[in-house]
């Protein structure tokens, strides 16, 4: 993006014509918006179908410009087409966004020359020079991104452990209502980044699969969607737990674990992005030691129930079994094809049949991207109202701010 930017600016500086600095500019922001991690044949093939989808967004909006009633009608039909193209899979999901980010960008600029021709023209540019510097890049570092998705997806279950910690609070007297809403947004980002990473593995996989660093990094991924299944298990009625271990020290002990667990898989994700040995705390056995020591105590107490402690065991299991896979986290996990092909799903489109049956699968009001692209559709319509309506010099701002803003979902929308 540094080097993007820096090529946008200085050249158009240097011949003098410092006008066109905004839409290169511009055109390298929507390209970096819309970049998305796969090989290099795949790269080359998403640079087509970006440059071609934002020449149909640029140039459909500087011909139709000013003829209002029929830039509506575009406005809202390619809004909704364009979205709906998501259903295909993620490649067709961000060139979408990118081409809608670049139909305002053009709205934005309409009057900034005296042609037709010369935004659209250099928007084009910018986004070729961005996808141009990052093929070159992608050439030279081929597994950076998948490294860095990797060590996004430890990270966030580094947080997903947190919030479960907070759910062992002897002191709780709200039935856990805060804690479990967060549990819940830190799985939703851990989930999305799980699906980000599978792809990128999945991509990388396809052409570097006998090279033992990209198994060693399935290995990885593999391990981290074991630690956030045996994390995610239930344990019981936590509300319950809260109460029975009020003046107890069981429930401090799980949850200091569970923190120092989630310190453990954010340290290994910087070991991962930065290429280290990670090294695992032998300060958990003697944590364990005492964990088992207060759970045997508890046993032997009159006031042990036997459901507690059932329930108190099989937590103490998943725990351990977290423990050994951080543990032996660097010892590969040799999988069959077989396997890795069950785990890793292929999303690439393989036919017109198959194209055809995952867009009419969201042609319905239960699903979400469809209604998102509803929504999208009125509140472009409603914003082009009211920029027609109070004849707002800078009212195409209300569209890019919709855009950014407007989500398919509440949290991330609020957020």
């Amino acid at each position: 993006m540094l080097i993007s930017l820096t090529g946008s600016t200085l050249v158009p500086w240097y011949f003098g014509h410092t006008t066109l600095v905004i839409p290169l500019t511009l055109g390298v922001v929507a390209a970096g918006l819309t970049e998305i991690d796969t090989r290099l044949l795949s790269r080359c093939i998403n640079l087509v179908l970006t440059l071609f989808c934002f020449a149909l967004g640029t140039f459909s909006v500087e011909l139709l410009f000013d003829y209002p009633a029929l830039f509506m009608i575009g406005l809202v039909s390619s809004t909704f087409i364009f979205i709906m193209l998501g259903s295909l899979g993620q490649r067709y999901g961000v060139i979408a966004f990118g081409s809608l980010l670049i139909a305002a960008y053009t709205m934005l600029g309409h009057n900034l020359f005296d042609d037709k021709l010369t935004l659209p023209c250099f928007l084009l540019l910018g986004a070729l020079w961005y996808n141009v510097v990052s093929l070159i890049e992608s050439i030279i570092q081929p597994i950076r991104t998948t490294q860095q998705s990797l060590s996004i997806c430890f990270m966030k279950l580094a947080q997903y452990l947190d919030a479960k910690a907070a759910m062992f609070d002897p002191d709780e007297t709200d039935g856990f209502k805060k804690q479990t809403l967060q549990l819940t947004e830190s799985n939703n980002q851990l989930i999305s980044a799980f699906n980000d990473t599978k792809r990128s593995l999945f991509n990388r996989l396809k052409s570097y699969r006998g090279q033992s660093y990209i198994r060693k990094l399935l290995s990885y991924y593999f391990v981290a969607q074991d630690i956030h299944e045996r994390a995610s298990s239930a344990h019981g009625q936590y509300q319950a737990l809260s109460e029975h271990f009020k003046h107890s020290d069981i429930l401090f002990r799980f949850a200091r674990i569970l923190n120092l667990q989630a310190k453990a898989c954010m340290q290994f994700a910087i070991a991962i992005k930065l290429n280290q040995t990670y090294q695992h705390d032998p300060l958990f056995a003697r944590y364990f030691t005492y964990l088992e020591e207060a759970i045997a105590q508890y046993q032997l107490s009159n006031k042990a129930d036997m459901l507690l402690i059932k329930s108190l065991k099989n937590l103490h299991q998943n725990l351990l079994s977290i423990d050994l896979l951080l543990t032996n986290i660097d010892t590969e996990q040799h999988l069959s094809k077989e396997q890795e092909d069950n785990q890793l799903i292929d999303e690439e489109l393989t036919s017109f049949h198959d194209l055809f049956a995952k867009i009419k699968r969201n042609l319905t009001v239960k699903s979400p991207l469809f209604r998102h692209a509803v929504r999208m559709s009125l509140v472009f319509f409603v914003g082009y109202m009211v920029i027609l309506f109070s004849n707002l010099s800078h009212g195409y701002w209300i569209i890019l701010t919709s855009l950014f803003v407007c989500q398919p979902n509440y949290s991330t929308t609020k957020h």
